[in-house]
Parts: structure tokens; C-alpha cells; sequence
């Protein structure tokens, strides 16, 4: 071939064409067109059940930013739901119950809610900038547990024990004890003497009194004896030896009694008995009908760094108390209280691997060369440790078994035990054999095996609660903790710790602070597994309102974060209302649209029940000049709405609850939900489908009997004003919160959203032109994209599509050599709107007498 054949993705100039003979092919783009940028993405900023939060700093492994969710079912599994489900009841502690914002004498319920505000409402995009109202963290370690049996009472016999062993070396055993009542009579008078007739009356148990009757033939011991347990009904008296008679209960334990109620003329004194009454003994009421509260009481007593729970299915949790990473247990094989339900030999660790602690053993050892030590670990072969006379310290046979073993297995506990552990989660480990005196030596048993129960990984879900050990202090966790498990024993990350970040249960702003160490019980099991908790620092006492807005601003923070989805931002609103709140929206709007995210508007609310004249007023931060703002849309009044999580519940969910789910909320939100669905050229105040959870204005005295005259005002005031039409919710007016009569031409959204939606299509485009060589065909190309996208929005040939009235595009008048020179480009672009409905003329004559141009029917004469 006598020439080259060279591809460019740019024409590279008449250099580097000729500087060697080919045939130049140049890949050159075609003309772009543009796309326009989306113009529904709603953040909301507030308070949520679970999930990251916008601005996190602290203990949860979770990202932080803002961050989106892909309809219904990802909102909930991402950031929850209205408060907590505990047993298959849901709405349980829910988030923000109450808030005294700005010093309210009275509070809002739900004013920080992000479901509640989110409820009913649908966008085309919704972020999330969760706000962090965590007061302090705990900390969540697994515990080695065992599980008993599910019973509302357990079946014992008296003398039946429980025993484990654990991994500090120390056994402890529990023994039941129970008797039943007894009552040893004094010497009594034989023969009787009964003539026939005489009563004696008792009671057993707690069961009715009866009365025993004797004939003039029960003269003997004996038969005195018969004729009691026949009346009885079993054998309740026996020969106390000599002249004496013993009564005994069926009952074993406490709730046992014998009582003596009386007896006829001198029976009492001829049997050598008296009135009185006499209980059982031992440590439970009843042996055959042991409770929990009795089990979880002997137990504790007994079994040193041992708890005993219920987990959620009524069966009994014995659980090792955390100390460390390492901790286990066994079931050892002393047990015999089978009613209980442990397995006999079951072992149980907080890492998910077996272990072997060794007996004391006798350091320095001194083995002869080739004393072996026969060890197995999970489902691998036996392998043999084969020890030199050298390996005299703990430090160097603890070396030579992890030599043969190829894995850390032996460590040491202190100067004379060894612990042996397996290489993985749920595996085994095993004591063989070996010579004998290496097996006396280092205090193992041949033949000893040891199976862990398999960890698994899994949450500890968000709303956890955890409670002072009196229960008065109660929190929850805000994020769901993922628990994960050991892949081998070399790291054994399974036990913890786990840290999360809690709020009150109570979230109305009530909550106490807790010391150090003092949040240390779990109030409810926890499915995956049994665990610890406790806080390393002070819990804090509930936020105060300033902190919870400066907890708003931190998050509002967030979303101006060019580097996260938050960028794509076109409307903010927040699910708190407050004075600092709504100069952050305004503050947030305008800082995001000017560095760098897409043009923004901010939704706002005043309180709930504001009266109009404080909407309307100049001066109170409560109303509309307050947040005066081209993007700031001022919503008011509020509407009432349905939540049918709150139905369900009713008044049974506590404080903000409504008996029938019906409840007050601002408007801010509903406006977002409608400019999210709408194009930006239309006015949010039009007749929508998009307000059907909406059922009337709010239900406060100051949002009652608004008549036209007041629309008008609201609407002169700069008002996004809620009504209602014909039972469907609108806004009359969509006009930003400007005053109209300074900045006429900056009053409607729909410009301003139009503006947004055109300046931030084209800007982004230009972004692909942007650092490039300023050449004439490059600069007319950016000009002509953007004039086929207004031409698109134009759409002469189909009206029907029709978006804005004209256009134009002149890349000329802004330019000079100079300005060009410096690498200055300026398009300059004027879009003319349409406008909305907002006056329709029907200008009507009507009358017998009207003239008019049409022709009257044929027939008319």
C-alpha cells in the first residue's frame, strides 16, 4: 500500500494531515440533540425511621448523603416506615411525635415526620436528606447462647439441675429444690375415745376446706389415718411414728399448704394437732408448674455471668453474659431439668467456633522428642502434633501445635491453660489422643470433641428497643446494624461490636439523659441472635428545638453536594416546619441553584391553625415576607389527610394519634408532589389528580370560612393559598412568595420552574463544549443545538405540544474578538412563556330581544 489509512475523532489541522502520505479519516460527532433536564426531583428533608443519614458523623456503617428510593416498597425498606412493628403491631414509636417548635405553647404533632408528610403523595423522583436527631449510641455484642423450650410453665421434679461450664474454666450448677407442705402432729391419744361424729377440718393446697367425720370405730392410729385420706381423696396422712400422725400436700414448693382449720370438742387435742397453717418449701411455687419468672430467678442466682430470656417465640434464652470476643459455653452433662429444654452437651459461642480449654497444665513440660498430640479441627483429618524435648514452655508447644495444625489453633489463656479453637463457623474441634504424658501435661482428655452451633449473619433491625435495667429510660436504634459472620477463626469479626445510633422511644422531646454504662438491657429479643448492649458514653436528654434545627441545617448541608444525586434536585421541602426552617429553605435554593445543581425551588409552611392575618403580615417571622423569595413557594393553610397506618393503630398509638387516621399536616408538602408530577410550563394551581389523600383544609379554627375577597388577598400577598374545589384540594393561586407588587414579573412558579428547566437543558449541555477550542464551526454548533431544543419546545408543526410562544437566539451581539479572545462565548436568549388560564371571559348577552348574525331555524316561523 503506498499510503497510510489514519481515524480521528477531530479534525487535528493541515500539520498533522500532511505530515505523512494517508488517507485521513476524521469520526466527527453529529449534531446533538438535546434532551431537557428532569424537572420533578422532590428532596425531602426530615426525620425517618431508618436508613443513612444526610449528614452522618458517628458509629453507623452506613454512607451519608442523600439518597433516593425507587417507589413504595424501597421507601419502606430503606427508611422505614410510620414507627416500628413489635410483634406484628405496627406504628410503635414512631419518630417526631410531638415538637414545640419556636417556643409553641402548644405542640404539632408529627412536625418532623417524614412518612407522616410524605404520606398520600406521589412524585416523579424523591431523594431523601434524613436528619440526624440521635441523642447518643449504644453498642450491640453477640452473646453464646442456648435455646430451651416454649412453654407457659415448666414441668420439674425437686432436686433437678441445670449445670454449664464456660470458658473462664468454672462450672456452675443450679439445683431446683421444692417440697411439699408437711405437718408433723404432736403425740397424740389412742385409742380416741370418738363416740361418733367428731369433725376435723382441713385444707390442701389452697383447694376447699373439708371436713373429716369420725366414726365411733376409728379408735386407733391407723384407723384415724383412713378415715383422713378418705375424705382427702389420697394418701395425705401417714404414721408419724409413735402416737404421731404427718400430713402431706401434693404441691411441691412454696404454693404448697396444709391448713389446720379446726376440730370439734377435744379432737385437736387427742390427735396432737393444732390450728394453724403451713406452707411448702424450695424455690418455686410449684415444681410440676415452674414459671419463667422462677426460672429466670434460680438461674441468674445461680449460674454465675448467665442471663435467661424469652426470645420472640416464648422460648428460653440461656445466654453468657459478654465479656469477650471468645466467650462460650456447654451444657454440661450434669443437667437432668430436661423440662427446661437444653440439650445436654450443647455448646454455644459467641463467635461461631468451637473451643477446648484445657485443664491445668504443668509448665515448663518437659516432652521427650516425638511425644505426640492427636488434635482434629471442623470436617479436615486428624493430624499429629509431634513434640521435641525443647518444647519446655507454654509459648513453645502452644508454637509446635500450630506448626502441625497450619492455623492459629492453640493460644494461651494464662501461665498453665491452653485453649484449642476451630478454623471456621459452625465446625468442630477435637482431643484425639496421644502419648499420655503430653495429654497429662498440658491438661487435655483424649477422645474429647467439641461442635459449635453455626452463627448466622443477618440485622439488627432499626428500631430496636434498649432500656435502663428498671426500664424507666427507654430508647431505639435508628438504622438497621448489619451483623455479619466470622469467615475463619483468624478473624473472628462475628461477636462485635456493633455500634448504632438511638433516639428516645418517646419522641416528644420528654426524653431523660442516661450515664455511661447504664443502657444495658435489650427491651425486646432480637430474631437473629442473642445479644448485649450497653453505651460506652452518656445518652443525652432529649434535643431541644434549636438542636433539632440545628440538626435540620445540617442536613440541608447535604443537598447541596455537587457530588451526589442531590445535584438533580428541582423542588426541597421539609417535613419540619419552623422559623429556622424556612430561612433554611430559602437560604438552600438559592445556594444550590447557584453552584452547581439544577435550578431549585423550596416548598415552606407556616404552623399549624396560623391565623391569616399572621400569613399575611410584614413583620412576624411566621408569615410570607419572612421567606420573600422567587423560589420559595409559601404554602398555607394546611390540609387534613388520611394515614392508614395511623387508622389501624388508633388511639391505642399514644400522643398525635387519631382514632380514625385522620390528621393535619401542612400543604408544602402536597405543592411538592404536584410540581414534581406537572411540567415545569404549567401552573401548580390547576385542577389535578394528584390530591386525592387530601380531605378537607386543615381542621384548625383559623383556617375556617376563607372567602374570595381572602383568596385574593392571599394571592396579592404572595400566597400558594390551599382551598378547596368541589371536594378536590387545589391551590388557587401558584405564584412564589415574592411581593407582587414590587417584582410583578418574578410572581409566577411556572416561570420560574420554566426558566430553570430551559437554563439548566442548554447549561448542561454547553458542559460538553465547555475547555474546548473556541472555533466558529464549535461556538454556531452550541447555538444551533439550542435552537432546535427551543424549536422542539416551540413545536410549530404540532401545536398540541406547543410549550413556550417563541424564541430567540442571537450569537452575535454578545461577542467581540476581545471577549472571544478571552475565552468569553455569549449566547444571548430570550424565551417568551405561555401563560396560564388565569382569567377566562365569558362576556354573555342574553335576552329575547339580542341580535344575533346566525340564521334562525327553517321551521322557526
Amino acid at each position: 500500500m503506498s499510503v497510510f489509512i489514519r481515524r480521528f475523532g477531530f479534525d487535528p489541522g493541515e500539520d498533522v494531515l500532511l505530515e505523512i502520505e494517508s488517507v485521513n479519516i476524521l469520526d466527527l460527532d453529529p449534531p446533538a440533540s438535546i434532551t431537557g433536564v428532569g424537572t420533578g426531583t422532590v428532596i425531602c428533608v426530615g426525620e425517618f425511621e431508618n436508613g443513612p443519614f444526610a449528614a452522618q458523623a458517628g458509629v453507623a456503617e452506613m454512607p451519608k448523603g442523600v439518597y433516593e428510593v425507587a417507589g413504595a416498597n424501597d421507601f419502606i425498606q430503606t427508611a422505614g416506615s410510620f414507627g416500628y412493628t413489635y410483634g406484628g403491631i405496627a406504628a410503635n414509636n414512631p419518630c417526631a411525635r410531638q415538637r414545640s417548635a419556636d417556643s409553641a405553647i402548644t405542640p404539632e404533632a408529627w412536625n418532623g415526620n417524614g412518612f407522616i408528610q410524605l404520606s398520600g403523595k406521589k412524585f416523579k423522583r424523591l431523594l431523601i436528606a434524613r436528619v440526624d436527631t440521635s441523642v447518643g449510641s449504644v453498642t450491640f455484642s453477640r452473646q453464646a447462647y442456648v435455646t430451651g423450650a416454649a412453654e407457659f410453665t415448666y414441668s420439674l421434679a425437686p432436686s433437678q439441675v441445670v449445670a454449664v461450664a464456660d470458658s473462664s474454666g468454672s462450672t456452675y450448677t443450679a439445683t431446683f429444690s421444692a417440697a411439699a407442705a408437711s405437718v408433723l402432729s404432736g403425740n397424740g391419744t389412742y385409742n380416741t375415745g370418738f363416740t361418733g361424729g367428731e369433725t376435723l377440718t382441713l385444707s390442701v393446697d389452697a383447694q376447699p376446706a373439708f371436713t373429716v367425720t369420725f366414726l365411733s370405730g376409728d379408735q386407733s392410729k391407723a384407723q384415724v389415718i383412713s378415715r383422713i385420706n378418705l375424705y382427702a381423696g389420697f394418701t395425705f396422712a401417714s404414721d408419724g411414728g409413735g402416737s404421731k400422725i404427718q400430713l402431706t400436700g401434693i404441691t411441691k414448693g412454696k404454693a404448697g399448704q396444709i391448713t389446720v382449720v379446726s376440730g370439734s370438742g377435744s379432737v385437736l387435742t387427742t390427735l396432737g394437732l393444732s390450728a394453724a397453717q403451713t406452707f411448702g418449701t424450695g424455690d418455686v411455687n410449684d415444681i410440676t408448674a415452674v414459671s419463667f419468672q422462677e426460672v429466670k430467678a434460680k438461674l441468674e442466682a445461680n449460674l454465675t455471668g448467665f442471663q435467661v430470656t424469652l426470645d420472640n417465640n416464648g422460648a428460653l434464652r440461656l445466654k453468657k453474659t459478654w465479656a469477650s470476643n471468645d466467650d462460650w459455653f456447654q451444657v454440661t452433662s450434669s443437667t437432668t431439668a430436661s423440662g427446661l429444654g437444653f440439650t445436654v452437651g450443647e455448646f454455644a459461642s459467641n463467635s461461631g467456633f468451637a473451643y477446648i480449654r484445657s485443664g491445668s497444665g504443668t509448665y515448663p513440660a518437659a516432652p521427650s522428642t516425638g511425644d505426640t498430640l492427636i488434635l482434629g479441627n471442623d470436617d479436615l483429618p486428624n493430624f499429629t502434633v509431634v513434640f521435641q524435648s525443647t518444647d519446655t514452655s507454654i509459648a513453645l508447644t502452644i508454637a509446635r501445635i500450630n506448626q502441625f495444625a497450619g492455623y492459629a489453633m492453640a493460644s494461651e489463656i494464662d501461665s498453665t491453660h491452653i485453649q484449642l479453637i476451630g478454623a471456621k463457623n459452625g465446625g468442630q474441634v477435637r482431643v484425639i489422643g496421644g502419648t499420655s504424658t503430653v495429654l497429662t501435661a498440658l491438661g487435655f482428655v483424649a477422645g474429647t470433641t467439641i461442635q459449635a452451633d453455626f452463627l448466622n449473619s443477618g440485622l439488627i433491625p432499626a428500631g430496636t428497643v434498649v432500656q435502663t435495667s428498671d426500664g424507666t429510660k427507654q430508647y431505639v436504634t435508628m438504622q438497621d446494624v448489619n451483623v455479619t459472620v466470622p469467615k475463619n477463626s483468624q478473624v473472628p469479626s462475628g461477636p462485635g461490636p456493633y455500634p448504632v445510633k438511638v433516639r428516645p422511644a418517646l419522641d416528644d422531646g420528654s426524653g431523660a439523659s442516661s450515664n455511661a454504662g447504664t443502657v444495658n438491657t435489650v427491651g425486646r429479643p432480637i430474631d437473629l441472635a442473642s445479644f448485649s448492649v450497653t453505651n460506652l458514653q452518656t445518652v443525652s436528654a432529649a434535643m431541644t428545638e434549636a438542636a433539632i434545627d440545628s440538626a435540620y441545617s445540617d442536613a440541608f448541608d447535604a443537598t447541596v453536594d455537587i457530588n451526589s444525586v442531590a445535584k438533580d434536585c428541582n423542588i426541597i421541602f421539609a417535613a419540619r416546619q419552623s422559623n429556622t426552617v424556612r430561612k433554611l429553605v430559602r437560604t438552600n435554593v438559592n445556594l444550590a441553584s447557584s453552584t452547581g445543581s439544577l435550578g431549585r425551588m423550596g416548598c415552606v409552611r407556616p404552623p399549624l391553625n396560623t391565623a391569616k392575618s399572621v400569613a399575611y403580615s410584614k413583620t412576624d417571622v411566621r408569615g410570607v415576607a419572612a421567606t420573600r423569595d422567587q423560589r420559595v413557594i409559601y404554602c398555607y393553610p394546611g390540609f387534613n389527610t388520611f394515614v392508614p397506618l395511623m387508622a389501624k393503630r388508633g388511639l391505642a398509638g399514644g400522643a398525635g394519634f387519631t382514632v380514625d387516621g385522620n390528621l393535619d399536616i401542612g400543604s408544602d408538602g402536597f405543592m411538592a408532589s404536584i410540581l414534581s408530577q406537572l411540567p415545569p410550563e404549567e401552573n401548580p394551581g390547576q385542577l389535578t389528580a394528584f390530591t386525592t389523600a387530601v380531605n378537607s383544609l386543615e381542621t384548625g379554627t383559623n383556617a375556617q370560612g376563607f372567602q374570595m375577597k381572602d383568596y385574593t388577598a392571599f394571592r396579592g400577598a404572595g400566597i400558594a393559598a390551599a382551598r378547596m374545589d368541589d371536594g378536590t384540594a387545589i391551590f388557587q393561586s401558584g405564584v412564589t412568595s415574592v411581593d407582587p407588587q414590587v417584582f410583578p414579573e418574578l410572581r409566577n412558579i411556572a416561570r420560574r420552574r420554566m426558566a430553570d428547566f430551559i437554563q439548566d437543558t442548554l447549561a448542561r449541555r454547553g458542559k460538553a463544549f465547555g475547555k474546548k477550542l473556541s472555533t466558529f464551526v464549535r461556538r454556531k454548533a452550541y447555538a444551533n443545538e439550542c435552537s432546535q431544543f427551543l424549536e422542539s419546545l416551540l413545536s410549530r408543526n404540532n401545536p398540541a405540544s406547543q410549550r413556550i410562544a417563541g424564541y430567540t437566539v442571537d450569537r452575535k451581539s454578545g461577542n467581540t474578538q476581545r471577549t472571544l479572545g478571552l475565552g468569553l462565548y455569549r449566547l444571548i436568549i430570550k424565551v417568551r412563556t405561555l401563560a396560564s388560564l388565569d382569567s377566562i371571559v365569558l362576556e354573555t348577552t342574553i335576552g329575547e330581544q339580542v341580535e344575533v348574525e346566525e340564521q334562525l331555524p327553517a321551521n322557526a316561523a
